[in-house]
């Protein structure tokens, strides 16, 4: 349990209800609470995956993904990989929890106790490292996180990011910087390549546990076995001309003012929204959501079209299903939100990886 996550509810939420349902349900569980940032990772590195099949996430994406990249770093994580996640919504945006069905904290602690399964996607994010964070650091050396749910920038990266003294708020504070951000109307420089999703068969962690073992590795020394073919196609990853050098699958957006740049994982990256209509935790896809500069109007229209789950169907949207991305950023103001949290600047490359992991969802979605 976060107990700052939103509007730092959590414990009074887990003394009122959760705690009272698991036990009355005769759950055997360990409750653990999160002492600052970095500290869920932590927890997920340490923990003892012989005791626990499930873990329970009361909080906000944030401390999902800290648990995620604690996990996926470990040398076991092939075994991590396999222990179920889930979460009860305490956070500001709660979007893994909308979309699984945990709509509340009562139903996410029902999705806990029905036990329903379902693999879920993970998206690798990778980024050279900088030398001040590694002394190591060269031409060749690269980080790795791993995405659930999405990567903005532009209009919906700023209405987060720049809200995040406003947590005391709640969802109110996106709201808060949708209006402001719709009012602004400015644009992000950025160039962006990707590779649209096709019909030809994906690598499934789902059904076949060992299924990437090839190729080189993207990420960090914990990480290996999880390749990434399509990135693996880029040799020359810092080069100045690589989108000249892309080679096919990829394709480049034509355009390089953004107002909207959504790519996510996932239907909802939060509990207001249906962003990405088409997907689901384990479609093996990801939704690439974007615009070039609009009108105030039309900007008002397309944050209705996002709560509405009608994304795909506006024409001032250009909505595309893929498998990977890239983003260069072309401007000095440059922010990119990673699951809802702050992610350095500079060039970063996505890979889909279908069924990596596994999540607890409603059965009824």
């Amino acid at each position: 349990l976060n107990p700052t996550s939103g509007q730092a509810k959590g414990m009074k939420h887990w003394n009122d209800t959760i705690e009272g349902i698991f036990d009355a349900a005769g759950l055997d569980y360990k409750f653990i609470v999160t002492d600052g940032p970095g500290s869920a990772t932590v927890i997920a590195q340490d923990l003892d995956l012989d005791e626990f099949g499930t873990i329970v996430v009361v909080g906000g994406d944030g401390t999902l993904h800290e648990v995620i990249q604690g996990l996926f770093h470990r040398p076991d994580w092939r075994v991590a990989r396999k222990v179920a996640l889930a979460a009860i919504p305490t956070g500001s945006g709660n979007g893994f929890a909308a979309s699984t069905g945990a709509w509340d904290v009562d139903t996410g602690a029902w999705v806990v106790l029905k036990n329903f399964s379902s693999p879920l996607d993970l998206v690798s994010i990778v980024q050279p490292s900088e030398a001040g964070e590694d002394e190591e650091a060269s031409d060749s050396s690269w980080r790795r996180r791993f995405m659930f749910l999405s990567t903005t920038f532009g209009f919906m990266a700023n209405l987060d990011l720049s809200t995040e003294h406003l947590r005391w708020m709640g969802s109110l504070r996106f709201v808060y910087g949708a209006i402001y951000e719709i009012l602004r109307g400015g644009h992000t420089r950025a160039r962006v390549a990707f590779v649209p999703r096709t019909k030809k068969r994906q690598v499934d962690w789902n059904t076949n546990g060992d299924a990437d073992g090839d190729g080189e590795d993207s990420g960090s020394e914990n990480s290996k076995g999880i390749s990434c073919p399509l990135l693996d196609q880029i040799k020359q990853k810092d080069s100045k001309d690589l989108f000249a050098e892309l080679p096919s699958p990829w394709k480049l957006v034509d355009f390089k003012d953004f107002q909207f740049f959504i790519s996510s994982n996932v239907p909802s990256i939060s509990l207001d929204d249906t962003v990405a209509p088409t997907v689901s935790v384990s479609s093996g896809t990801m939704a690439l959501i974007m615009s070039q500069t609009n009108s105030r109007l039309d900007n008002f229209n397309i944050m209705l079209a996002i709560q509405n789950g009608h994304t795909n169907e506006l024409l001032k949207l250009t909505y595309q299903e893929v498998v990977a991305f890239i983003i260069e950023p072309c401007c000095e103001d440059f922010q990119i939100s990673l699951d809802g949290e702050r992610f350095p600047n500079g060039r970063i490359f996505a890979e889909l990886h279908r069924g990596l992991a596994r999540c607890l969802c409603s059965p009824y979605l």
